[in-house]
């Protein structure tokens, strides 16, 4: 895939698939064939993988991971530019967990991880306020738990309204204290730098994003093209 051989990727993952020996192998394959289809441009494509991850979680009645898969639906929908599809879908794997009998920590847990994808949403719409309401709402909650991640996240969403909001220096700022082993906030880093006419670090940012070469997830897909154009514009 990172080579650019999307075809011989996928015919790996049939490989995976036919040697799946349970259930999440078999969702695992789905989800790896998604990222390769993502990572090649096919949303559509990707989206029938992770509606066949969804389906072996139904039928196990799992809820966590079916909850997984539609927030995955809707992150592919809002990268897509398809705000209002991705929200209904954010609130129906918020939903699904709330009305489940998982642990209330769990629960309670994707509640506030919830914060963070109605941000993002709020975001990619260019309602400011509202993006700022949900992240600090993130915010508040991580600081009284102390949990490192859900900071990163909120300093990752902070450094994203700064960039919608063409601040530059504070999305700089925030970016640098988000999670810099995720490839999409290191794109967003080449994005804010090259916008503040910092080219050599929004060059050193682009190329860390587009040859970040980790284990397939999604995040990578949704940027790892873009890195690469971005970096050869630089």
């Amino acid at each position: 895939m990172y080579q650019g051989k999307h075809e011989n990727a996928l015919a790996e993952t049939q490989k995976e698939m036919d040697a799946a020996r349970n259930p999440g192998e078999t969702r695992l394959a789905h989800f790896t064939r998604a990222v390769v289809y993502m990572d090649e441009g096919k949303s559509d494509l990707a989206l029938k993988e992770i509606g066949k991850e969804y389906a072996i979680a139904e039928k196990l009645k799992d809820a966590g991971s079916m909850s997984g898969d539609v927030a995955a639906t809707a992150n592919i929908l809002l990268e897509e530019g398809k705000t209002d599809e991705a929200l209904v879908e954010f609130k129906r794997s918020n939903d699904i967990v709330q009305h489940s009998s998982l642990a209330a920590d769990v629960k309670a847990a994707n509640a506030l991880f919830h914060h963070a994808n109605i941000a993002r949403v709020m975001i990619a719409r260019g309602d400011a306020a509202a993006a700022r309401t949900e992240t600090e709402a993130l915010r508040q909650e991580a600081e009284k738990r102390q949990s490192r991640n859900q900071l990163r996240l909120a300093h990752e969403l902070t450094g994203l309204i700064a960039l919608e909001q063409k601040d530059y220096a504070t999305a700089i700022d925030e970016l640098k204290q988000a999670n810099q082993q995720d490839p999409r906030v290191l794109y967003n880093l080449a994005l804010a730098s090259q916008a503040s006419g910092k080219t050599e670090e929004a060059r050193t940012y682009a190329k860390q994003s587009a040859r970040f070469n980790g284990l397939p997830f999604m995040n990578y897909a949704f940027v790892r093209a873009k890195a690469e154009k971005l970096l050869a514009a630089l």
